[in-house]
């Protein structure tokens, strides 16, 4: 590949990575709404999809396809013989074709159609920036592990029991250490440690506290700790995406599944939606990251309180099976089609 055409296929990264993002996000949303999808844990999921395309398509440029690496310039090319091609068979695809078989990109045509040193100078900015935001989140999470660490370190044992045997079997399971400090504000998990603010502890009924940790369990079973911090790491390297509120999406989903799961325990809503409303009324400071706590982002609280109070029990129903089938089967079209790419 020339100097010139590494250039270009950087900007190529660049755009085609935003158009793919939010034609992702626009088909997710698309499936979301037609398929009624209501789960919360289902939807956590579906968010995910688009932070997984934008790195699954450096992957899926071909090379021996492009135009512009067969000195063929699109610009230049007949009129009629470029298409727009939109596909299902069975991945979902949008591409620019030639007759000849050649495929090229939007950047590509815009690239053609600047200065050479504009897409240079936009490389640059795009590489540089990713580069500082990377190393601003390595320093980020660093500084904020040592935190929680210290946190953890100084905590002391929580004298309660958990009278509950399927949670306390589960608690047993895992491993899980339940702590007190002065130092949080709102019940977090860390890890193997189950922190308590202590000034909160002395209020929570013991099914209030009982409904907190399995909240918090729920968290550690699904990984949703790993998952923020893999979307939090692709939203970093991609960072003209921009998609900082897809991602708060994502970890509203994720709580609002936490929530939900409580009902596995025997644990009833209004114990959850009480337990949350003391936490939130002693809260003072920032969440600690990248621990989860149960209020992470004030101006969510409303919505969050109505939605725990409107759990209902799932139901079993026929659609269900297909409706999770179709689901995957679409999931699969976008993640594996190839969107603006060459």
């Amino acid at each position: 590949m020339s100097f010139e055409l590494g250039w270009i296929y950087l900007f190529n990264i660049i755009v085609n990575s935003i158009l793919s993002f939010y034609t992702s996000v626009f088909l997710v949303l698309m499936f979301v709404c037609f398929l009624r999808i209501k789960h919360p844990r289902v939807k956590n999921f579906c968010y995910a999809l688009p932070f997984g395309k934008i790195v699954l398509d450096l992957f899926l440029y071909r090379f021996s396809d492009w135009a512009l690496a067969m000195d063929i310039n699109p610009l230049l090319a007949q009129v009629g013989t470029r298409t727009l091609s939109i596909q299902i068979n069975p991945f979902f695809g949008i591409q620019l074709n030639m007759q000849n078989g050649c495929t090229f990109s939007l950047a590509d045509t815009i690239a053609l159609s600047v200065d050479p040193l504009w897409i240079q100078w936009i490389g640059v900015i795009g590489l540089v920036g990713s580069f500082i935001a990377l190393v601003l989140f390595a320093i980020r999470t660093i500084r904020d592990y040592q935190n929680i660490r210290r946190i953890v370190q100084s905590a002391k044992p929580l004298q309660r029991a958990i009278l509950r045997s399927s949670l306390s079997s589960l608690a047993r399971k895992k491993n899980i250490r339940c702590l007190t400090s002065d130092a949080i504000h709102s019940p977090c998990i860390f890890g193997k440690a189950l922190l308590f603010p202590r000034h909160l502890i002395d209020i929570l009924s013991q099914a209030e506290f009982e409904a907190i940790i399995a909240h918090e369990l729920t968290h550690l079973q699904w990984k949703d700790h790993v998952a923020r911090m893999l979307c939090a790491l692709i939203s970093a390297a991609f960072w003209w995406l921009g998609a900082r509120w897809w991602h708060q999406c994502m970890a509203n989903f994720q709580e609002s599944a936490a929530d939900r799961a409580i009902h596995q325990f025997g644990i009833s809503k209004y114990d959850l939606a009480e337990a949350i409303l003391k936490t939130a009324k002693n809260r003072h400071n920032a969440p600690l990251s990248p621990a989860i706590s149960l209020i992470e982002h004030p101006t969510y609280f409303l919505n969050r309180m109505q939605m725990v109070l409107q759990i209902e029990h799932d139901r079993h129903s026929r659609w269900r099976a297909a409706q999770y089938g179709l689901l995957v089967l679409g999931l699969s079209a976008i993640l594996f089609g190839k969107m603006w790419i060459f």
